[in-house]
């Protein structure tokens, strides 16, 4: 098979630059990302199955350099499209949790369920010949998901739009993690909660206002603008919620998971899989991805190649 005829398959090692990803037990998730993906090129490339390039590569960017989501998507999107056909993408990531004891391999895939198994069940087994266990204690193995950050900045491009100021992108973290398909039922719920919790701060300081303070103008000036801040705040949750839809819809499917041209409706989709090799804020996992980055890269490397046949 000549050079040209490998399939192509690009690495990505998940955030980077001023992006340091999730971070816990005194590492930077974008650190162990890319220790992974530079081991896991090195045996792709010294093995010649395939051709592998890691996507800041491709682009001509350091590995080191901040680089968005959605950007790398369309990027892909636009290699795939008019450069040349991305046989395959391997997105690698760690998972991140508040419980310290969530551990274990977490394997993502947009409608690939089949071929996330067999890269589940090929490092695990792998691993586990070699004397570790990467499983840990995840009910939920795979899961059939796009990559939710590009979603995530539009949403937050959307509030600033209307006004309202997410300064914390962790009040909406735990709707991000467990969402699949319900995009906009999940972020209404997220927003309500956010806004309601708003709201009864500021009916609480009014109450406060109220029963502190006897009858003033001062004291009613004080009121009549909290509620109007309150006010404020529900009108903002409409218009929100009015323009999450059309915003929505376009991106539901485009991902590094499955990457596609929105404004052309074209389906360019690439076959991918977002591979969270484990749980940053666990002590184990993290310490064994850190002092085995080699080990990892095997594992995933041959996980690809069963799913490519070759």
């Amino acid at each position: 098979m000549s050079k040209s005829s490998l399939p192509l398959v690009f690495l990505d090692a998940g955030h980077g630059g001023k992006d340091p990803g999730a971070i816990g037990n005194g590492y930077k998730e974008a650190s162990l990302n890319r220790a992974i993906a530079k081991r896991l090129l090195e045996k792709l490339c010294d093995e010649k199955r395939v051709r592998a390039i890691l996507t800041h590569q491709a682009a001509g960017k350091d590995i080191n350099e901040t680089w968005a989501a959605r950007d790398r998507a369309a990027f892909l999107r636009d290699y795939n499209s008019s450069k040349e056909k991305i046989d395959y993408v391997l997105s690698i990531h760690l998972n991140s949790s508040t419980s310290q004891s969530a551990s274990g391999l977490v394997v993502c895939h947009n409608s690939r369920e089949k071929e996330a198994w067999m890269m589940y069940n090929t490092m695990t087994e792998l691993a586990r010949k070699e004397g570790f266990n990467i499983e840990g204690n995840r009910v939920e193995k795979i899961q059939d998901r796009p990559d939710l950050a590009i979603l995530r900045a539009s949403l937050l491009k959307l509030f600033e739009k209307n006004g309202l100021k997410i300064g914390d992108k962790k009040e909406f973290e735990d709707y991000f993690k467990k969402a699949t398909d319900n995009f906009k039922g999940g972020i209404a719920d997220s927003l309500d909660k956010v806004i309601a919790d708003r709201v009864s701060i500021l009916m609480a300081t009014i109450r406060d206002e109220r029963s502190a303070n006897k009858p003033s103008a001062a004291s009613e000036k004080k009121t009549e603008s909290l509620e109007k801040e309150m006010e404020s705040l529900r009108k903002k949750e409409c218009a929100i919620l009015t323009g999450i839809e059309p915003l929505v819809k376009p991106y539901e499917k485009y991902s590094v998971l499955c990457v596609e041209n929105p404004q052309e409706g074209k389906d360019l989709r690439i076959p991918a899989l977002l591979v969270e090799t484990g749980f940053i804020s666990n002590k184990e996992d993290a310490n064994r991805i850190a002092k085995y980055p080699k080990n990892y890269a095997v594992w995933m490397g041959e996980g690809l190649y069963k799913i490519l046949q070759i």
